[in-house]
């Protein structure tokens, strides 16, 4: 996205190829379901939308979920499964990317509440979460699944400020790449945009991340 709307050269062949992308996409989505089903719809339910907007066939949707899930995770501790579907089930909202990385969220923010100012220490997500004033059920695990959370609960304010900075520094530079398409401003160097975009992608909040 930032290639195709903010770099300046061949702008209409880089929107139309990226048009014909989702087309292509598209029809491999309906041509090989499987792809669709673990990468759309899994998402789909994993977010909870089936509750939220869905409101004929809740309980047989949760439960032929259940069943996928159980064939899926044979490996798994099988309680898990009944528990990410009670979770599903008693919300009716969206939630952050599935009941487990909502779990874990929870659990981090709470750490982060007693340790605002410099967090509990770079990988000690893992030790501090099995305590008993923190713990929740299936919501300890090796680290917070998103650098934002992560560096608030083992770093504090302190050290997210310093990364958080930075990505509002890079938005603020991608902003006004896009409105000196609209407005005389000064136009920023396309080799700069390329050059952030890495980090961007990597300081992007909305998405789950490594350790």
């Amino acid at each position: 996205m930032i290639i195709v709307f903010l770099l300046s050269g061949l702008r209409k062949l880089r929107i139309f190829t990226f048009i014909f992308s989702i087309f292509i996409i598209f029809g491999l989505s309906i041509y090989f379901p499987e792809s669709k089903n673990r990468m759309v719809d899994d998402t789909f339910k994993q977010l909870n939308l089936d509750n939220v907007f869905i409101h004929e066939g809740i309980e047989e949707t949760n439960e032929n979920s259940s069943k996928k899930d159980r064939q899926r995770n044979t490996e798994k501790d099988e309680g898990y499964v009944d528990f990410w579907a009670d979770i599903k089930s008693q919300q009716n909202r969206i939630l952050a990317f599935s009941p487990h990385h909502e779990l874990t969220y929870n659990l981090a923010l709470k750490i982060f509440k007693d340790n605002m100012i410099f967090g509990i220490g770079p990988k000690m997500f893992r030790e501090v979460c099995t305590y008993e004033k923190y713990f929740i059920q299936y919501g300890c695990t090796s680290h917070p699944h998103n650098t934002y959370i992560q560096l608030l609960t083992e770093t504090g304010l302190i050290g997210f400020l310093f990364v958080f900075i930075t990505f509002i520094y890079i938005s603020i530079i991608y902003t006004k790449k896009f409105l000196s398409n609209f407005i005389n401003i000064k136009k920023i160097d396309d080799n700069i945009i390329l050059f952030l975009a890495p980090l961007f992608i990597t300081l992007w909040p909305i998405v789950p991340s490594g350790n």
